[in-house]
Parts: structure tokens; C-alpha cells; sequence
């Protein structure tokens, strides 16, 4: 018994010198700003960092939500071709120029049943505007794109109908590469460019700045 009440006494006198230091502490009005002064600091770091963790988060997501919809964008092009350097004719029927366009210079015979529509696109002074088409099956528009080799040295050109974004690309990606026509080229909405004497698939930026890191 002696020994535990000895103990309880130490206790109470330790309890007593922690009060004591705790009113103290509470009296000192510099040393309790400077401890305020100092939570506060450590709560601002920790919310700006978890602040900065939901923002990149935030930023990431977005980013993600911006390739899909441009991947989507460009899925729903996939049966779709421009033509440039078709002359204009006042009355004409857009589908039935590029049946015999395709007649014509692809050496293909294509019906008005291939051709789910087709129009002109705005184009620049002096120069026939571009037709787009999109055709039933992309199986038609794979074989009018394979044949586009037989285009040659005329004035005719054949390109796959990209979204915005994926036209900047494959500029971007020419001028730094200083690529020529033949070593850059489009399939099903995808960029390919032989670099190095390799050749590299593009589908969005991201390829870009993986290739340049």
C-alpha cells in the first residue's frame, strides 16, 4: 500500500507541474502567438497540399475527358474523306462528282448507294472548294483511299477528314520533324511519320511529348 500511494503522490505532483506549466504557457501571450502563429502554418501547408493534390486530380480527369470526346469526335469521321482540287460547277451533284471522279481517275465503280452524302467546304479564294464525303461502309472508303496513288501528278489530292485538333497535330509534327509528304500519313484517323527510320503512331499529343522527352 505504501508504495502505491507513493505512486498516486508522484502522480499528482507530475499533474500539477504539467497545470502549472500549462497556465503558464496559456499567460505568455508571445509564446501562445507564436504557437497559434505556428498550427496555423502547418494547417495552410497541409490544405494548400491536399488543395494541390484535388487540383492536379481535377486537371488530369479533364484532360482524359478531352481525349475521349476528340477520340470520339474523330471515330465518327471514320467513313469520311476530303477531296481537294475538284472544279466547281454551278448545279452540280456533289455525289455524282465524286462517282465519277472515282470512275474516272481510281479506275473504281462506285453507285450513288456507296455515298451516304457528300458537300463542298468552305475553301480559299481562287480555288475550288473541298468536298467532303461520307460513304455507307468504310470498307468503300478504305478502298477510294488505297487507290488514291493513282492521283498522282494530277491535281487532285485525297485526305481523311481529321477533327482540328488531329490536323494541328500532323502539321506540328511535319514542320518539327521537317518531314516530307511521303514520310507522313494518315490511316483511320491515326498520324503515322517515319522519324529516325522509324515509324511512330500518333493519336494525340501525348504521343508527341513522349516522343520529344
Amino acid at each position: 500500500m505504501p508504495d502505491t500511494r507513493s505512486a498516486l503522490k508522484g502522480e499528482d505532483r507530475e499533474d500539477q507541474l504539467i497545470q502549472r506549466v500549462i497556465e503558464k504557457t496559456l499567460k505568455n501571450k508571445d509564446l501562445m502567438q507564436e504557437i497559434l502563429s505556428s498550427v496555423t502554418q502547418i494547417v495552410k501547408q497541409e490544405f494548400e497540399q491536399q488543395i494541390k493534390v484535388l487540383s492536379d486530380k481535377v486537371i488530369q480527369l479533364e484532360h482524359a475527358l478531352e481525349v475521349k470526346t476528340e477520340g470520339n469526335e474523330q471515330y465518327s469521321r471514320i467513313n469520311n474523306l476530303r477531296i481537294f482540287g475538284v472544279p466547281e460547277s454551278e448545279g452540280e451533284n456533289t455525289g455524282n462528282v465524286i462517282i465519277n471522279l472515282c470512275k474516272q481517275n481510281l479506275k473504281l465503280d462506285l453507285s450513288v448507294v456507296d455515298i451516304d452524302c457528300a458537300h463542298r467546304l468552305p475553301g480559299v479564294p481562287n480555288k475550288p472548294r473541298p468536298i467532303i464525303v461520307k460513304f455507307v461502309r468504310r470498307s468503300t472508303k478504305i478502298l477510294v483511299s488505297s487507290n488514291k496513288k493513282e492521283l498522282k501528278g494530277t491535281q487532285y489530292v485525297i485526305r481523311e477528314d481529321l477533327t482540328k485538333i488531329r490536323q494541328q497535330l500532323f502539321k506540328e509534327i511535319k514542320t518539327k520533324f521537317e518531314l516530307s509528304a511521303r514520310d507522313i500519313w494518315t490511316s483511320n484517323g491515326k498520324i503515322f511519320a517515319k522519324i529516325n527510320n522509324k515509324v511512330a503512331k500518333f493519336v494525340n499529343y501525348n504521343d508527341l511529348r513522349s516522343l520529344i522527352v
